[in-house]
């Protein structure tokens, strides 16, 4: 095997080398899941805005109710893609990235439930303990012009899409393909390393949030390893 070729190819494991094989998964999550998803929801903006579809609305309501498809759209395309690209690029089985039903699956994902309520807990605490947040209470929704059942529908919507989507991307394909990648080290090391660095590309892509900084990148990131604990320890 000539040196253009092994940079390209695992001959061993008879498929693409990890690098080559992100690059791919980020395409082809690019192609299936993200440009369909952006192109449907400014289809129907254009529509709304044309008065063809759900007319009247006021555009927070809209936007918050076109939230309820596209959100759908977005995760079950992300998880489609991720799933052809472990098969048809990391040439893998759904159960290797944990998607596969079993008694061990339920008692894992149970774990996981658990574990990741605590850590989300320990960290509101300690950031309430240090003053950097405070709870008060609201008399009011939170956005104009928006029923309160249709806030917590979208909450509910978003919570579930965006932990499905988001795990299954970052904390399975990607996450799965940089510890391969790690091979060279220790596999402890390997998987930690890779969980690093997929929290720094989590904090990263959460650039465009409302009130980003320096500060929301080191949490996030910090977030990121969090949410990667769970991986770890199953």
């Amino acid at each position: 095997m000539n040196i253009l070729t092994h940079a390209f190819w695992n001959a061993r494991d008879r498929r693409l080398r990890a690098f080559w094989r992100l690059l791919l998964l980020v395409v082809a999550i690019a192609l299936l899941a993200v440009a369909p998803t952006v192109g449907a929801g400014e289809g129907l903006a254009a529509l709304h805005r044309a008065g063809v579809w759900l007319p009247g609305q006021t555009e927070a309501l809209f936007d918050k109710t076109i939230d309820f498809i596209v959100g759908p759209l977005l995760t079950v395309l992300i998880v489609a893609g991720v799933l052809l690209g472990s098969r048809f690029i990391d040439h893998r089985a759904p159960g290797a990235l944990g998607l596969k039903l079993s008694g061990a699956w339920w008692s894992e994902y149970a774990f996981g439930l658990v574990l990741g309520a605590a850590l989300i807990a320990i960290v509101f605490s300690a950031e309430w303990v240090m003053g950097w947040v405070r709870v008060e209470p609201r008399t009011a929704p939170g956005i104009a012009d928006v029923p309160v059942a249709v806030l917590w529908a979208f909450v509910a919507i978003k919570v579930l899409c965006v932990g499905v989507y988001e795990e299954v991307l970052f904390r399975g394909g990607l996450m799965k393909n940089l510890a391969e990648g790690f091979s060279a080290a220790p596999p402890a090391l390997a998987a930690l390393s890779a969980a690093f660095v997929t929290a720094l590309i989590f904090a990263g892509l959460h650039g465009t949030n409302d009130n980003f900084s320096a500060a929301s990148f080191y949490g996030l990131t910090a977030v990121g390893l969090l949410f990667a604990a769970p991986v770890l320890l199953t």
